[in-house]
């Protein structure tokens, strides 16, 4: 026998919300408002094999397919009671069972219902949703404590939860709705209101994720939740974090950066953050000697030809730099310093150091970012395209 998962919740459902699109009835402060997701998830169950029944109060409807073919082409429709519906089993085709289980775990948690392994029996004014089916079954042991973060947070604001443990997600109320190009050294979970797509993933990961959680930890007053972000490896989500529009940093954001300021490690934008508010002059001029005015000259020359008035930032040589930094772009004050062991390698590292921090001060690209990656390989495609 099939395994079976139950969700149950009060209210009943109008069942034209599972077979109409369009119809959304979620009500305020909802995880999720789009109607389309429950229907999403039928077909995704349907197409992988299992049972779908669907009770409002006493009344049962049963979710099946039948092959239908339509121009020479056979798609499965999806048929309620026995009568076929407007839409396939192809609807939600790049749909996992993940996404289904949290799709109706969703709709049942915003109704303030709740699930279970194995069949509840229906009840009068109440939504009973059966699932028949061992993938399904496995799915909800195995992954629904990652879904729905249960984890107790460690700090929070107005805006979003941080939790002292690594991750692959962000989430939204609760829920993933994003999944990072690369691992968080800490959990994330987005409270204020923002909006997501048909299939519940985050529609704006910059401005609803990355800058509000640059916020929240610049208001943070953990000192170790701070030191583990701020000093994240170079492949992780934080080290690409812009901390330069941040107006007020708390005591021990500023703390941990001043602790921490010679440590190759630390964000760049969180350091020149400290180093605007602190009003501190990390680095020390030294006047550049003939070779390197020569490098310099030549390297904003061929920016120039390029498209880009690099003279528009004061530009500082540095005896080094902290760490092994070849060059630093302050943000607030719209510096640019290049270090001496920068300029010993040579025209090509000189130039090409001298754009990159350009392109900071500039575009505001993040190190490590795909918008700087981006930029650059197209700048690259132009500049081939132009000499062939």
């Amino acid at each position: 026998m099939p395994q079976i998962v139950s969700f149950q919740n009060p209210g009943t459902l109008d069942i034209r919300a599972a077979a109409t699109f369009g119809v959304s009835v979620k009500r305020e402060g909802a995880i999720g408002y789009f109607g389309t997701g429950l229907k999403y998830a039928i077909g995704v169950l349907l197409r992988t094999g299992h049972e779908v029944e669907i009770f409002s109060g006493l009344d049962r409807f049963t979710f099946a397919s039948t092959p239908t073919t339509i121009q020479g082409e056979t798609f499965n429709v999806i048929t309620m009671n026995g009568e076929s519906l407007e839409m396939t089993t192809d609807i939600g085709k790049n749909w996992e069972l993940w996404m289904a289980l949290r799709e109706i775990e969703s709709n049942c948690r915003d109704e303030e219902g709740s699930s279970q392994l194995g069949q509840l029996p229906p009840i009068k004014d109440h939504t009973t949703v059966i699932i028949r089916g061992n993938d399904f079954a496995r799915v909800y042991r195995e992954e629904l404590k990652k879904i729905f973060l249960d984890a107790v947070p460690s700090a929070i604001t107005n805006d979003i939860e941080i939790i002292n443990k690594p991750s692959q997600d962000l989430y939204y109320r609760g829920i993933i709705v994003h999944q990072l190009r690369n691992p968080a050294v800490l959990t994330y979970n987005i409270k204020k209101q923002s909006k997501l797509t048909e299939d519940r993933t985050l529609a704006y990961p910059y401005s609803d994720g990355e800058y509000e959680i640059a916020k929240a930890l610049g208001a943070c007053d953990d000192e170790e939740l701070l030191l583990t972000a701020l000093c994240a490896p170079n492949d992780t989500y934080e080290r690409c974090f812009i901390f330069s529009l941040i107006d007020a940093p708390s005591q021990a954001f500023m703390h941990v950066v001043e602790r921490q300021k010679n440590n190759p490690k630390l964000n760049q934008s969180a350091l020149s953050l400290w180093q605007s508010k602190a009003n501190k002059k990390l680095n020390t001029a030294v006047p550049p000697l003939p070779y390197e005015e020569s490098l310099i000259a030549n390297a904003i020359s061929h920016c120039n030809r390029l498209g880009f008035d690099i003279t528009k930032y004061p530009i500082s040589v540095a005896e080094s730099l902290r760490g092994d930094t070849l060059g630093m772009a302050y943000m607030r004050n719209g510096e640019i310093w290049l270090s001496r062991s920068c300029l010993v390698q040579g025209q090509v590292r000189t130039t090409g150091t001298l754009l990159e921090e350009y392109l900071h001060l500039e575009k505001r690209f993040a190190d490590c970012s795909r918008p700087m990656q981006n930029f650059l390989l197209d700048l690259l495609i132009t500049l081939s395209t132009e000499t062939d």
